[in-house]
């Protein structure tokens, strides 16, 4: 079915982490740590509300059986970014994910990798959630889907507004006001947005 494992980091000069991937970042650990704890496998049923929050996976530390992709369907051929991802969600409502806390590759990582931005652009998720949002096959995981929705819009609109386009920042943090309107974050991010347009366009 679907196995996945952990991972070393290292950078370009071939440097690599003292501690495996996953133990160091919070977010993820606290969802696999009895697999930890007890230094032994852990079945995670269907994990899909765990997938729409943080990836379990890497491409490179996890095996998926050609049955599985055949139900689930293979990576979007029409999708630039994100396709890990995105694939990731579907196998998630298709089959248990079985977590290994063994780390079973090196993750090489240099200045341009994507994945070294802390900022990374993650434009690619509102589209594909909301085409999920449309889909009958995930209305028992709408909530999720929303709450995954909302947090995208509202980080891409702080990125985009720290790397100067308040534009885009204005129109993404206004979809997560469409979503949820009494959300005080996301008003909080939509002012921040249009008051940095202003002062952008008077100090013009």
């Amino acid at each position: 079915n679907w196995i996945s494992g952990d991972f070393f980091l290292q950078d370009e000069k071939g440097n690599r982490g003292t501690e495996s991937f996953y133990p160091t970042h919070p977010e993820r650990y606290r969802y696999i740590r009895r697999a930890y704890k007890e230094n032994a496998p852990i079945r995670l049923r269907k994990p899909v509300t765990i997938f729409l929050v943080v990836s379990l996976c890497s491409m490179g530390s996890c095996i998926i059986s050609k049955s599985l992709l055949d139900m689930a369907g293979n990576f979007n051929g029409e999708q630039r970014k994100g396709v890990d991802t995105e694939l990731y969600w579907r196998l998630s409502r298709y089959a248990d994910l079985v977590f290994l806390p063994l780390p079973i590759f090196v993750y090489r990582r240099h200045p341009s990798s994507i994945s070294s931005d802390g900022q990374r652009i993650t434009d690619w998720e509102p589209k594909i959630i909301n085409k999920m949002l449309e889909d009958p096959q995930w209305n028992q995981y709408r909530p999720q889907l929303k709450r995954r929705l909302l947090r995208t819009l509202v980080n891409l609109s702080h990125t985009f507004e720290t790397r100067g386009d308040h534009l885009k920042a204005i129109k993404l943090s206004y979809q997560a006001i469409v979503i949820k309107p009494y959300s005080k974050l996301t008003w909080i991010s939509f002012i921040r947005a249009v008051k940095n347009y202003y002062i952008g366009v008077i100090n013009k």
